[in-house]
């Protein structure tokens, strides 16, 4: 799976969430923000697609967008949980 499709996915969920009022839909969203900053390099960026079962790289090309993702969760959640992999991501703030 490419992990930006993930990440707008999850964006569009919490979209969704904001708009409903209902957070039910946000069990997946934190699973993959809890992965994503497990999976993220030293560098701040993740590799662009994955094996779900095995964790293998399928592509290395280096990609952040997880990275707005999970400030989005954040500022949904009113916690800074996840600042420290965006900052890593985004050394000079998300533009």
């Amino acid at each position: 799976v490419t992990l930006d499709w993930v990440a707008e996915l999850s964006i569009q969920i919490l979209n969704v969430c904001k708009q409903s009022g209902d957070s039910t839909l946000m069990g997946p969203t934190l699973h993959w923000a809890h992965r994503f900053v497990i999976t993220q390099s030293e560098k701040g960026n993740w590799p662009r697609e994955l094996n779900l079962k095995t964790g293998q790289v399928l592509d290395e090309r280096p990609t952040v967008h997880p990275a707005r993702f999970l400030n989005a969760l954040g500022e949904f959640l009113n916690s800074f949980e996840f600042e420290s992999a965006v900052r890593r991501a985004f050394p000079d703030g998300i533009g």
